[in-house]
Formats: structure tokens, sequence, C-alpha cells
């Protein structure tokens, strides 16, 4: 099939001037044949410097005769429309047009076929844009049809989706998974979005009224998962109330030497701990880490009683007190000039100090507030000798100097043009920058 010209098809109906013919007439046998050119003119004529067609028996005008090949011009004009009408009744067939595509299709055609501006069979052409008509109308319904089953079937996958979001609404109880049953809703809800269609914009009342129900079980899962939170919380509260009291207990009995019945007190308040419940993770852990250092202060207490102090303790004890002994001869420093040497020293100790085990426990803090003592003292020689040593107070310093000096400078040019009070007005300002510049040049960096 021949592609119609673009530019011809919008101007079938309308009469050609006679340079148009001219122009055209010639190249209307490289689009049909000449079999199909020699046909369509045969309804035609040319009288003087028009042409006519045979119209259903009566001589009707088209056009100007431009050239001795004006049929040509006027019958590739009527191949032309023809073919148009063949394209429609073809995407027809393909079953991709909407309706407004089509009623505008058909529009168009209508008014061209009317009377146009053609040479050929007309009764043929409009027999052919009759049968294309009707099968545009067959298709008209068709899509109707299609779109009411879509509109149907859409209403009826909303309406699944709604029942499915009311049952799990209703079903909630005493053991639902909250986090399972959000996630079903959200699913439903990701299924909402795709029932949706382009072709069942028609059906908006009903998914509109099908929507509140959905927004509403919603709405109520959401509304008794809030009341089962603040049920959750409530209860966290009252079992951390619970495990306060306990260990406010356990740790007033941290220090007793009643060794037998607090043995048995402690049994009976880890009872109290299970029946509590759970409070929060957070608080949970925090209350439990002082519940276990109450226990262990005196578990560790009756476990030490007649206890006597372990051989390897007793060495440990000795080796850091000899190791206490060279730290605390570094100190005080009198200058900081060797300050890395003596830190490198005390690091040396402190690493043979981390590789000693246990000491007694009454010797522990002792030993450990002696060590730190040193470390405090070789810190804050650090610190000094770091702040000594800084470029960065001299560096800002000169930058002072350097910005005063810039401004003497240019107070000396503008006292130059100035006169009067404004001149006055400079001096003493210049005054004021070389004060300030001897201060800064006396003082040390």
């Amino acid at each position: 099939m021949n592609a119609p010209d673009k530019s011809d098809e919008t101007q079938v109906s309308s009469t050609p001037s006679p340079a148009q013919v001219a122009k055209q007439a010639a190249s209307s046998a490289l689009h049909f044949s000449p079999e199909a050119l020699k046909e369509a003119e045969k309804w035609g004529r040319v009288e003087g410097e028009t042409v006519y067609v045979d119209d259903g028996g009566q001589s009707r005008e088209v056009g100007p005769a431009g050239s001795s090949d004006a049929l040509a011009f006027y019958a590739s004009r009527y191949l032309r429309l023809m073919d148009k009408i063949k394209a429609f009744s073809s995407s027809l067939d393909e079953g991709e047009l909407k309706n407004r595509d089509i009623f505008s299709k058909l529009k168009d055609l209508s008014a061209a076929v009317k009377d146009p501006k053609a040479v050929g069979n007309m009764q043929a052409l409009r027999d052919a844009f009759e049968a294309a008509k009707s099968k545009a109308d067959s298709v008209i319904e068709e899509n109707r049809q299609k779109y009411s089953e879509a509109i149907a079937k859409s209403v009826a996958a909303h309406q699944k989706i709604v029942e499915q979001a009311e049952a799990l609404s209703s079903s909630i109880g005493p053991s639902t998974n909250w986090k399972q049953m959000g996630q079903e809703f959200q699913n439903l809800f990701e299924e909402w979005k795709t029932a949706q269609s382009a072709d069942a914009k028609g059906a908006n009342k009903e998914i509109e009224a099908l929507w509140a129900r959905f927004a509403a079980a919603r709405s109520e899962f959401n509304r008794r998962r809030k009341e089962w939170v603040k049920a959750k919380i409530a209860k966290k509260n009252e079992a951390k109330a619970a495990k306060e009291k306990i260990v406010e207990q356990a740790e007033a009995l941290s220090s007793s030497t009643d060794w037998a019945s607090t043995s048995k007190a402690y049994g009976k308040l880890m009872d109290e701990w299970k029946k509590a419940g759970r409070a929060s993770r957070e608080d949970d852990d925090a209350l439990w880490e002082r519940f276990k250092a109450a226990s262990d202060r005196f578990y560790n207490s009756r476990d030490r009683q007649g206890e006597e102090m372990e051989e390897d303790e007793k060495k440990n004890l000795e080796a850091k007190r000899a190791l206490l002994e060279q730290a605390e001869k570094l100190v005080p420093i009198k200058s900081t000039d060797n300050i890395k040497e003596i830190k490198h020293k005390l690091e040396t100790i402190e690493k043979e100090w981390d590789s000693i085990g246990k000491v007694p426990r009454a010797e522990v803090r002792r030993c450990e507030e002696r060590l730190r003592r040193v470390e405090d003292q070789v810190e804050a020689s650090e610190r000094m000798e770091w702040k000594r040593t800084d470029p960065r107070p001299a560096a800002r310093k000169q930058l002072l100097i350097d910005q005063l000096n810039s401004k003497i400078k240019m107070l000396d040019e503008d006292i130059d043009k100035a006169q009067g009070d404004e001149k006055k007005k400079l001096e003493d300002e210049k005054k004021e920058k070389e004060v300030w510049l001897k201060t800064l040049q006396g003082m040390k960096d």
C-alpha cells in the first residue's frame, strides 16, 4: 500500500492552485502504478482550464488544469484518499486504536470523502469509507464492551483486597503478630496500586467507596496496634519499677556478712527478678548490671573469707611494686626537654605492667593510683612542652604586626591627602595603631 503524502491528505477536499497542479502532476506516477492512475483518470475530463469528475452521474468541477498531466494529479489525490481509508481499516484490524482516536479518524475521513477535489470512482470511494465506518462501529462497540469488562474486573480486584483487609482487621486478638499483620496490610496496599487500571477510570465512584472501606480497616489495625504498644510500654514500666526495688534490696545486702541468710535472700530476689517480667532492653541490661554487681560484691566477699592470698597474686604484687618504684623515679620532671624519652620509659613500664597478672583485690586500687599519679605528671609535662614549642602563637603575633604595619602605611597616605578635622581623626587613629604595634613587638612569643 502506498503511503499517503501528508501535505496532500490535508488538501484532498480543497481546491488546488494551478501552480500546485503543475508542480505535483509530474510526480504522481512515482507514487502509484500507471494502471491505477489510468483507471482513476477514466472518471475525469478536462475542459479548457478546468478538470471535472463524474460523480454519481453528475459532472462536478474539482479544480484547475495546471498542466497536460492534470488528470494524473487529481487521480493521485483520489488514490491517496483511498489508501488513507484502507490504512484506517487496517489499523482497526490491529485493535490498537482507542475510541476517541476512531471518532477523530471518522470525522476527518467523512469530511474528506464528501466532495473531494479528486478524480476517480467516487462511489467506490464512499463505499470503501462506509465499509470502514461499519467496521469502526463494531470496534467501538467492542472497545466499549472491553472497557466495561475492565471496570468490572478492576472493581472485583479491589473488592477482593478490601475483603481481605477487613478480614485481617476482624482477626485482631491477644495473639496477633503485629509485625506480620502490618506487612500483610502493606502487601494489600501494593496489590491495590497494581489493581488500579487506566482503562477503568469509569469506576471511580465504586473504587472510592472501596478505598474508604480499605482505609477504615487499615485505620482500625493502626488504632489497635497503638493500644497494644501503649499496653506493652506500661507493662515494661511495671517490670522496671519492680526490678528497681529488687536491685535496691540486692545493693543493701551486698555488704552483709551474714553469709547463710543473705545467700537465701539473694536466691529469693533472683526468683522475684524472673517473675517481674521484661522491661525495655536498655533498662533490663542496666538494672541487671546493678543486681549482678551487688551480688558479686557479696559472694566475692564471702569467698574471700578465711582464704589466704594466692601465692601468684603475691608475686604479681611484688612485681608491680617494683615497676612502680621505677615509674616513680621518673618524676618529678624538672625539664621538659627530654619529655619524649621519659614518656617512652613510662610506656615500656606500662606494657610490662599489663603483662603481669592479678594482684590481691585490696591492693588493686592502691597500685593503680600510684601509677596514675606518675602518668598524670608525665602528661602534664608533655602538655607544657607542647605549648612551649607550639609555633602558632608566634605566627599569629607576626600576622597582627604585619597587619598593623600595613594599616599605618595606609593611614600615612590618607593623612597626606586629608585636611582639617579629617586629618586630625586619621592622625589619632595612627597613634592608636602605633601603640598597639609597640605593645605587640614588646610581647614575648
